[in-house]
């Protein structure tokens, strides 16, 4: 997926220009797959919640979390990290709106981890 290529290359640049990390790649699969677990979570813990007034276990969340990490050390071996350095993907060819839609990422999934206990306790509540 274009979007996924787009945000690893823009946390891959800030890994290694910004933070100089000494395996910028390794930093980049990690911080990726924290914010795709959190949101393949948050998808079906809404989902969950609204359907079954219910929360998945934490060793489902875990599960899934590692399963998203395993997979984009498949999708992202080191070798391919020159490439989509090259490659240079964009939203529709816009390096601002790429930097953007980067950010917007990080910042919502990293905010379903202050709002969504909130959320969730709403939604039990009203369930009984």
């Amino acid at each position: 997926m274009r979007i996924f290529k787009i945000l690893y290359y823009h946390y891959f640049l800030f890994y290694k220009n910004v933070l100089r990390d000494p395996e910028p790649h390794v930093a980049t699969i990690l911080s990726l797959s924290m914010g795709q677990g959190i949101l393949v979570n948050a998808v079906i813990d809404f989902g969950a919640l609204n359907l079954f007034c219910a929360r998945l276990p934490v060793w489902v969340q875990v599960l899934i979390s590692l399963s998203v990490l395993l997979a984009n050390f498949a999708i992202y071996p080191s070798s391919r990290t020159g490439l989509i350095a090259k490659e240079k993907p964009r939203v529709s060819h816009n390096g601002a709106l790429s930097i953007i839609v980067s950010w917007l990422f990080f910042l919502v999934t990293a905010s379903w981890l202050f709002w969504g206990a909130f959320y969730a306790k709403h939604v039990i509540e009203h369930c009984k």
